[in-house]
């Protein structure tokens, strides 16, 4: 992933259209963002060039699709340990009523035992 941003090859790679990307990817992108932007307004030499507006315009869009990305994935993870927390609730549930009857059963034969 480390080609999305890569300045130096000129052309970009396009980003794969209906992919689902993963919060690393997400993460990568917005981090190679943000060191383009920096080195690009840090530098000894500032030129400016008829091309920063469109750049800069862009770079806002990219950041606000990257926010809305985050959110998504938040609520998809969200979504997931929610599942699991009921999928482990119903399981502690099943656990316990097997301890019971293990529980009824050793008494029961405990009681049997004594008579």
């Amino acid at each position: 992933m480390s080609h999305l941003l890569d300045e130096s090859k000129g052309n970009q790679p396009p980003l794969t259209l209906g992919k689902k990307y993963t919060r690393d990817e997400v993460e990568l992108m917005a981090s190679q963002l943000i060191w383009m932007l920096h080195r690009r307004s840090t530098a000894l030499l500032f030129k400016p060039s008829k091309l920063d507006s469109p750049r800069i315009q862009y770079a806002r869009i990219c950041i606000a699709a990257i926010r809305v990305y985050a959110a998504i994935l938040r609520d998809h993870d969200i979504e997931t340990i929610k599942q699991k927390i009921e999928a482990f609730g119903q399981l502690k549930d099943v656990e316990i009523e097997n301890l019971k009857r293990q529980i009824e059963a050793l008494q029961s034969s405990e009681g049997d035992a004594k008579s």
